[in-house]
């Protein structure tokens, strides 16, 4: 008598034993078909139902990759190891940090395919045919980064300075980066030697020890503005000393602190105490001077959001707008475009020191009785805005976008036209169809690499009234 297990015999499970199942762990490496990429241009495959997120990856490639982290939620993230044949459009990350870094998504694929890829996502994201897309305008690929934010970690006994991957949650120690001009190299070499003289140790969060947390700097020129983030009550040494050494290789030099003790990805969430050298960081643009303050939200990327709001200032000019309702203005720099032009603009920005900047901005360019700044929120503010006028909006939201209640403050104008600039195509997508569903047509979506080798895009979108 043959005995049943279950639905099989024993004779039939020694036959057809069940397959083992895959034990998954940090470095075990396994060989994937790339089906896909995601929104984040990260590789997915499957084996079985398990599902394998791949950086490094491309579409169609059988690949072979290393598990960095399991995670039962949102599958196995790995990382490229080679490939049985690579594709054309793969070429070697000119970063020999690329795969561990993961502040880059797509060194490994040439730019002109760069370019393909993100508009084909952001035809997909915003449920727009490609034919009714503009090819995505680039400017530079490489050393455009102005701003740097760094940790502190630790590498063979010493402290040391890299960036935060996401997904490991790992530091990797860097000396350079390619996104990033010679002057991250200074700054990291002038730091480095200040805090091993001092021997102050990095902050570790699991325990609570140690001084050092971030590193957030600006750099437009030959000047730099340094903010070097602590944890609450650490006294720091010789910063008099860390000035003196980066003047020997900057202009002009901006030295802040700030304590965090915060939990979150936010940097700069304590309060700025100047230390030496200017209060602002001074810069220009689009012939507009402005200063900048250690908070300050500023465009990482100086050529290509300088194309952007050329582009913008033409078509404002050639449409003839007397009237310009600058929503999330920032520091100012967009309306006093703007008002040299001779357009009569309304800013709207809730940051008092974006406000405040703004101000002395538009002092310094001779254009300040041209605008009328208020500070607030824009869904709070656009209500009690005179609805005498025909406005022409320029709105450049947060990555959380405008949001349905904004959308209905501005339809509440019936502007003739809305020009929309975005830095995220997923709240940009649902605000489009929002508005579209309101009265309003897509005249043209214009994507501008702001971010090249990232997964970032920012686009540019004019709207008018049906």
């Amino acid at each position: 008598m043959i005995k049943r297990i279950g639905r099989r015999t024993i004779e039939e499970k020694k036959i057809f034993p069940p397959p083992r199942p895959i034990k998954l762990y940090k470095g075990a490496t396994r060989i994937v078909k790339i089906e896909k990429l995601d929104d984040y241009f990260k590789g997915v495959a499957y084996i079985g139902e398990q599902k394998y997120t791949v950086r490094g990856a491309i579409k169609g490639e059988t690949e072979t990759v290393e598990v960095i982290d399991v995670n039962r939620k949102s599958g196995v993230e790995c990382k490229f190891l080679s490939s049985e044949k690579p594709s054309a459009d793969r070429v070697t990350p000119i970063c020999d940090r690329f795969y561990e870094c993961g502040n880059c998504d797509l060194m490994h694929i040439n730019i002109q395919s760069q370019l393909k890829l993100k508009k084909q996502n952001l035809s997909a994201v915003l449920g727009v045919t490609e034919n009714k897309i503009n090819d995505v305008v680039s400017v530079n690929e490489l050393y455009y980064r102005n701003k740097v934010h760094l940790v502190f970690g630790e590498k063979d006994g010493k402290i040391n300075l890299g960036f935060f991957d996401e997904t490991t949650h790992a530091v990797t120690s860097i000396e350079k980066c390619y996104l990033h001009d010679k002057w991250l190299y200074k700054l990291i070499k002038r730091i480095l030697t200040w805090a091993r003289a001092t021997r102050v140790e990095a902050y570790k969060p699991w325990n609570g020890k140690g001084q050092m947390r971030f590193v957030a700097a600006r750099c437009l020129g030959e000047n730099i503005m340094v903010t070097l983030v602590s944890r609450k009550g650490a006294k720091l040494k010789s910063l008099d000393k860390l000035y003196e050494s980066l003047k020997l290789d900057f202009k002009s030099v901006s030295l802040f602190t700030s304590e965090n003790d915060g939990k979150s990805a936010m940097v700069l969430a304590g309060k700025l105490r100047h230390v030496a050298g200017d209060t602002r960081l001074k810069g220009s643009l689009c012939g507009i001077d402005f200063g900048l303050s250690p908070d300050s939200f500023f465009q990482v990327n100086e050529r290509a959001i300088e194309r952007i709001y050329s582009d913008i200032f033409a078509h404002v000019k050639k449409g003839g707008a007397k009237n310009v309702v600058d929503c999330f203005s920032g520091i100012g720099i967009t309306s006093a475009m703007f008002a040299k032009s001779g357009v009569s603009v309304t800013s709207i920005e809730i940051v008092p020191s974006a406000v405040s900047d703004a101000e002395k901005l538009a002092e310094a360019n001779g254009v300040k009785d041209k605008i009328k700044f208020i500070r607030g929120d824009v869904n709070k503010v656009l209500p009690k805005l005179d609805k005498s006028h025909k406005y022409t909006f320029f709105v450049d939201p947060p990555r959380s976008g405008l949001g349905e209640e904004v959308c209905l403050s501005i339809i509440g104008f019936a502007p003739n036209e809305i020009i929309y600039l975005s830095c995220n195509p997923q709240t940009l997508a649902d605000d489009l169809k929002f508005l579209t569903h309101h009265g309003y047509k897509l005249v043209s979506v214009t994507p501008y690499d702001m971010f090249p080798n990232t997964k970032h895009i920012e686009t540019l979108v004019y709207l008018s009234h049906k």
